[in-house]
């Protein structure tokens, strides 16, 4: 991973290969599971083992969206993956931040994670608020895309809630509900998950993370 610092501008240009095997279900009409493929952590989440919801920074990208007011700056991120495991499948990823006032912050994620047969896009609008001293809130709109050479293509919109806050000097609390909604792309149910996680932040060069993840879908 490449860090290059420009005035007011942070350019991450990240690419990630690694061993993941995947088995990919059938996009059928008469199938009642769901068919979305796993998204990619980018190369700095998945050095932290992907337990990000709390880290207290931009560097890892946008994984909560409370982060959007979080920095004075803006930034732009990169990442592109091509997953071992299933032959053709790549993952390509752009975010980029700035903020609109004090407080406020706004933030876009573009992804694409597919195969040459099933492919998905997801463009994600992101708005994050400084409600405190240690306390930050945002949400975020998704517009999702899929599409199957048999079966044609179906969208849909999803949305995601996140939480931060610095309950202890230098300990951080992190949440996100993402598709609290319980949102359909076509006939086939988006995935829903909430994620709780801590940071502690030891020293300037040393921050303890953990986390959860569970499955809220029906």
């Amino acid at each position: 991973m490449s860090d290059i610092l420009f005035p007011k501008i942070k350019l991450i240009i990240m690419r990630q290969l690694l061993p993941f095997v995947f088995s990919l279900l059938a996009f059928s009409p008469s199938a009642d599971s769901q068919v979305f493929m796993r998204p990619f952590d980018n190369a700095a989440s998945l050095s932290l083992g992907g337990a990000t919801v709390a880290y207290p920074g931009l560097a890892t990208g946008l994984p909560n969206e409370a982060l959007a007011g979080f920095e004075k700056t803006l930034g732009v991120y990169l990442g592109s993956a091509i997953p071992y495991g299933v032959s053709g499948w790549q993952v390509a990823q752009f975010q980029g931040f700035t903020k609109i006032s004090v407080n406020d912050g706004l933030g876009l994620d573009i992804a694409h994670s597919g195969i040459e047969a099933y492919q998905e896009q997801q463009f994600r609008l992101l708005y994050g608020r400084r409600l405190g001293e240690k306390f930050y809130l945002g949400g975020s709109a998704a517009f999702m895309r899929v599409s199957a050479q048999e079966y044609g293509s179906a969208n849909g919109v999803t949305f995601g809630l996140g939480v931060l806050a610095n309950v202890l000097p230098n300990f951080w609390l992190g949440a996100r509900v993402h598709n609290p909604f319980q949102q359909k792309v076509g006939d086939y149910e988006a995935a829903t998950s909430m994620r709780i996680g801590a940071a502690w932040q030891t020293s300037g060069i040393f921050t303890l993370l953990g986390e959860v993840e569970k499955s809220l879908e029906r």
